[in-house]
């Protein structure tokens, strides 16, 4: 392959979605305190959030490098203002291009089309339906590839059952892309099977972005990508179950990493990050090295990240979320990317199985 169409350039445009009605524009400094110092380059927000009843006509702002598009949208409930909203990566799919397109799963929800609507009214995206169901943060386009988690065979009766249809269906919907597939073949039994906040999923965990992230080209010319491990001083499992959920954990994810060989060719560098896992039957958390934004600039190559630390309670968590916040930085330090830690609230966030990467739609590079 091409290891130029894996490049990724500078971020030049993003969405942002907030789960209530904001009272005044300054609202969205509060909301996204972290943002205001991320970006080196001037960066298009379009900042989503539900209307009121009469509307609100907001002019575009700046804020530092972050030129601020409000971008309201309607709700089909109009007394519904909380929710999961802001995990605006998983309603829909961006194929990047000159004038991208936005995929939509086939079982998207009514709000939802109308979020992902408004959006493309504002940065002037097409929007395409798929004939399947998938969700954004399991789905990584990267390379002119899909990367998609296997459990999307999960959420598509009739078809899932077929890998091969499936994956043909998706191809078709995604041309020219092509379809990697990530994860376990056949699901598991439960008991095996990683814990999340839902019950149970049959990949590693969640989705991708919570394991993967790309990252660009090294400086030896390859496409390189960050894959998390487990690291056993960061993992806390509570009884012999999840001890053995963490064992196969990390047999999992070293079978992505010979997916992602078979994928992208022996060239590919892969990455070890470090998770710090806390399994327990009723909570389990996972706080991923890998749900950032990553972009090579005139800067050199950056990577933006959720910093758990900030915000932890001290005595538990500290210390493993200080301690991998020091390896992730040593690791980098050692490919040349600076890495960049936003404080945005991602210790509470990670109860819901998401950070960073789930919260900012990359629209444009």
């Amino acid at each position: 392959m091409n290891p130029e169409s894996t490049q990724l350039t500078t971020i030049t445009e993003v969405a942002v979605l907030q789960a209530r009605t904001p009272a005044q524009p300054d609202e969205f400094k509060q909301e996204f305190a972290g943002l205001g110092s991320a970006f080196r380059n001037p960066v298009k927000v379009h900042w989503l959030f539900p209307a009121t009843t009469t509307g609100l006509a907001w002019e575009p702002f700046s804020w530092n490098q972050l030129q601020i598009q409000p971008v309201p949208f309607s709700l089909v409930d109009p007394g519904q203002r909380s929710g999961n909203w802001e995990w605006l990566q998983d309603p829909f799919m961006v194929v990047p291009g000159e004038r991208p397109y936005f995929v939509l799963p086939q079982k998207v929800s009514i709000q939802d089309q109308l979020i992902v609507t408004a959006l493309a009214r504002s940065c002037g995206a097409y929007i395409r339906m798929a004939n399947v169901h998938f969700e954004g943060g399991n789905a990584l386009y990267w390379g002119k590839k899909i990367l998609l988690g296997k459990d999307t065979l999960l959420h598509n009766p009739g078809i899932g059952s077929d890998t091969w249809k499936c994956r043909k269906i998706i191809e078709r919907d995604l041309a020219p892309a092509e379809v990697a597939w990530l994860g376990e073949t056949i699901p598991q039994a439960k008991e095996k099977a990683q814990p999340c906040s839902e019950g149970f999923t049959y990949q590693p965990f969640f989705h991708l972005d919570m394991y993967l992230q790309p990252a660009g080209i090294n400086g030896r010319g390859q496409p390189r990508i960050a894959l998390a491990s487990v690291e056993p001083s960061l993992t806390h499992a509570e009884d012999s179950t999840t001890q053995i959920l963490a064992q196969r954990l990390s047999q999992q994810l070293e079978g992505c990493g010979e997916q992602l060989r078979t994928a992208y060719g022996e060239a590919l560098e892969i990455i070890r990050l470090p998770l710090v896992l806390h399994l327990s039957p009723d909570q389990p958390r996972v706080f991923s090295p890998c749900n950032g934004l990553f972009e090579s600039t005139r800067f050199g190559d950056r990577i933006l990240l959720p910093d758990y630390s900030s915000g932890a309670p001290p005595r538990f968590w500290r210390p493993r979320l200080r301690k991998q916040r020091r390896l992730i930085e040593e690791i980098w330090e050692r490919e040349g990317v600076q890495v960049h830690w936003i404080q945005n609230g991602f210790f509470e966030a990670v109860e819901k199985c998401g950070a960073l990467h789930c919260r900012v739609k990359i629209i444009r590079r």
